[in-house]
């Protein structure tokens, strides 16, 4: 197994998302903006937090662009409906979740200003900023959240993300219809308090809220719109931006949202997100300056990249996986022994480094190093053997499963 995993950057003023352990690639334009490093690291969130130097384009308009590669276009914005990390990078820009992540990962307020966690850590009241309200200056509340995560839950709406929250109480008996909406652990005591209740102890909790999924959704709107309430034209938002255009195959483009709590801080006017699947035409086009930042780029010119835009080209970890997943019904490997045998004989380290070339750091479960509040992460004893000897035993263990040179 190898870690790796993809940028995921928020074009909001708000603290971004920073993940570990593995390397991940992406290009950025340097800075046009004079002034302070300080001034420069407060333009906005998921760029700026993790150091990168970056990326705001004055444009002839008078307005500041961001223009961003997205490797795909998005099949829906509808939160509960997104599964793709290019939808996610879109929605983190439209809304407000509970919460968001700070530069080292820890979360941080979001729609919540704080929360507080009961005696026997099952239950989470938050308390949200006073004043907020979606970008039709309608007020956004504690029922708002209520009305989502039930709206999340729901058969109907059958959430392809909604399994990562199941840690709420009663909220796989209400997804899978056998129990209703209002015995779902999430409760707005009054227009500012969100009480949710867990199944057990969960102290990622505060981290999870920060998905896109967990943002409140405009009642108001998508019980007027329905299946078209994401349209440009309808939709409103709660976050830095709210959508103002979106051309199929083109581009997605975001207009700065007045009503975002934290509006004056947001230094971007626009930004757009251009759906460009192939990582070499995408190098092209932000070296022709058509791109300000991508998410990614051609593995094999990593070396070339570092060598001739070295201020451009950052690679930094996110928590991801990459895993063989072994068909157990083959009666080969029903054995341990010669699962355990495959899984010492595979040079993490070498794929890492020269398949890869980004350094991806090895894997050896599920459960990967800087998991916040999971402890040390286990290893297998042979982890630490040199190939030769991994492989050696790897041999002995296929033979005792009779599987030997001459069988």
């Amino acid at each position: 197994m190898n870690t790796a995993g993809k940028t995921r950057l928020s074009s909001t003023c708000l603290p971004g998302r920073r993940m570990s352990p593995s390397s991940v690639p992406m290009i950025s334009a340097t800075s046009q903006f004079s002034g302070s490093p300080e001034n420069r690291l407060r333009l906005f969130a998921g760029l700026v937090v993790l150091a990168l130097g970056t990326i705001m384009a004055p444009v002839a308009s008078a307005q500041t662009v961001l223009l961003r590669g997205n490797n795909a276009d998005p099949n829906t914005l509808d939160p509960h409906r997104a599964q793709s990390i290019y939808e996610m990078n879109i929605l983190i820009d439209i809304f407000l979740p509970l919460t968001m992540y700070g530069a080292d990962g820890v979360a941080v307020p979001g729609a919540a200003e704080e929360w507080s966690i009961s005696e026997d850590l099952r239950t989470y009241t938050f308390s949200l900023r006073p004043g907020l309200r979606w970008s039709d200056e309608v007020e956004l509340t504690a029922y708002d959240f209520e009305y989502s995560f039930r709206r999340l839950f729901d058969p109907t709406t059958a959430s392809a993300i909604a399994y990562i929250f199941f840690v709420i109480e009663n909220s796989e008996q209400v997804f899978r219809g056998e129990k209703p909406a209002d015995a779902l652990g999430v409760r707005a005591l009054d227009d500012r308090t969100l009480e949710i209740s867990l199944v057990e102890p969960a102290m990622y909790l505060p981290q999870l809220l920060a998905h896109p999924s967990a943002a409140a959704l405009p009642r108001h709107v998508i019980e007027e719109h329905r299946r078209n309430w994401t349209r440009p034209g309808n939709i409103v938002s709660s976050g830095a931006f709210v959508l103002s255009e979106w051309r199929t195959q083109e581009k997605v483009v975001l207009e700065k949202n007045p009503y975002f709590f934290n509006a004056e801080q947001v230094r971007l006017d626009r930004v757009e997100f251009l759906p460009i699947t192939d990582m070499e035409s995408a190098l092209r086009r932000f070296r022709a300056g058509e791109l300000d930042i991508n998410w990614g780029f051609p593995p094999q010119k990593i070396e070339w990249l570092r060598e001739n835009l070295p201020s451009e080209t950052h690679t930094f970890p996110q928590l991801s996986l990459y895993y063989l997943s072994l068909n157990l019904k083959a009666d080969v490997l029903k054995d341990p022994r010669v699962r355990n045998a495959l899984s010492m004989a595979i040079d993490r380290r070498l794929i890492g480094d020269k398949f890869s070339k980004l350094g991806n750091p090895p894997a050896y479960g599920l459960v990967l190093p800087g998991t916040r509040n999971y402890g040390e992460v286990a290893k297998p004893e042979w982890s630490s053997w040199p190939m030769e000897k991994r492989r050696a035993h790897a041999r002995d263990l296929l033979v005792e499963a009779g599987y030997g040179p001459d069988s």
